[in-house]
């Protein structure tokens, strides 16, 4: 998708988008999804951070959030998708956060996690199962 045709089917699907990492014009884009699993503690967040800017350039304090609620925890999903170049490689880990913001730990995933953007849509399913 065109960065623009991105952003009207982001309204279509009901969810903000945010901006390709990088402004190239006409470059299709994928809108990227994540699902993973963290037995956190009440008031506790889920974050996805990683190298791009919407994932907040590996600052901890920054990223993607994502939700969660009693009938899928201790699922996180995002709301909102990340949007990326087709085909960029993007690298990623998730970070736990306590109820006031602050980062509070990485997960133990070694080596990073990564995807590669495919199609109009994905989802990434980092959730054991």
């Amino acid at each position: 998708l065109k960065p623009s045709v991105a952003a009207a089917m982001g309204d279509y699907l009901g969810v903000p988008t945010q901006a390709p990492s990088q402004d190239e014009g006409d470059r299709p884009t994928t809108l990227v999804f994540f699902h993973t699993v963290w037995d956190s503690s009440l008031g506790q967040s889920v974050h996805v951070v990683g190298n791009h800017p919407g994932l907040g350039n590996w600052d901890p304090e920054g990223g993607l959030p994502l939700q969660t609620n009693d009938d899928i925890f201790p699922c996180w999903i995002s709301q909102k998708p990340l949007v990326v170049f087709l085909h960029d490689q993007i690298e990623y880990k998730y970070v736990l956060k306590g109820s006031d913001g602050v980062f509070l730990e990485w997960e133990s995933h070694d080596p990073n996690r990564y995807l590669v953007a495919s199609g109009v849509q994905m989802t990434v399913e980092d959730d054991r199962g």
